[in-house]
């Protein structure tokens, strides 16, 4: 189950229609927004909240596990990476409540202001107030977790998010740092729209409400 900014225009639609009996229990709730994520086009999605976004990754992922016990498929283990480790939660029914979650989400400022714009949590960390320009970006980078870090030595508003696999890493931070860091690596990255500030000590502030919304 992969982490957030995996939502893309038609998430979901084909196994939707693969799978009508399932999905058409999930064509009314606001938790999984079809009219967006199944038949909203590119803008549409780029568009989406990032409640809605996360909700409708979760969604996913929930229609993907119930079409493979219609099937009879079994499975003794799941993996979630970050989003995907509440996603996996839901899918599974350890987690049922899915109206629940997105009422907690919204109620919750993590998703709404802290972690993405205005990214209040890291310009708490930066000690920036809220009407300083400041812009948090994410970029997939093409280079070992370890070669990153190495790189990273010194900087404090770039930060190593996530080691994906052997070559392939996540990396973030304030938008014109990050520019500067990933120039050398031109060719090797890719930006990223999810913009999420998180898995870094820039989220630090967030720590014991993203505790407690879990």
């Amino acid at each position: 189950f992969p982490g957030s900014g995996s939502a893309f225009a038609g998430m979901g639609r084909a196994l939707a229609r693969a799978f009508p009996e399932i999905a058409g229990n999930d064509l009314d709730l606001e938790a999984v927004r079809p009219d967006i994520f199944w038949r909203g086009n590119t803008e549409a999605v780029a568009n989406a909240t990032p409640c809605q976004k996360i909700m409708a990754q979760v969604g996913l992922g929930r229609l993907t596990a119930r079409a493979l016990d219609s099937l009879a498929v079994p499975y003794s283990a799941t993996l979630g990476y970050s989003l995907g480790e509440s996603t996996q939660l839901v899918a599974t029914d350890i987690w049922p409540d899915l109206e629940g979650l997105r009422q907690d989400l919204l109620v919750s400022s993590l998703f709404t202001h802290d972690l993405v714009d205005p990214w209040r949590a890291a310009r708490l960390v930066f000690r920036m107030r809220l009407d300083d320009d400041f812009r948090w970006a994410n970029a997939l980078l093409l280079a070992d977790a370890d070669e990153a870090l190495r790189s990273l030595a010194g900087q404090d508003r770039v930060f190593l998010l996530a080691s994906l696999a052997p070559g392939e890493c996540v990396v973030g931070g304030e938008v014109q740092a990050l520019a500067a860091w990933l120039a050398p690596f031109a060719g090797r990255f890719t930006p990223l729209a999810d913009s999420t500030a998180g898995h870094c000590s820039a989220a630090r502030p967030c720590a014991e409400a993203y505790r407690q919304l879990h």
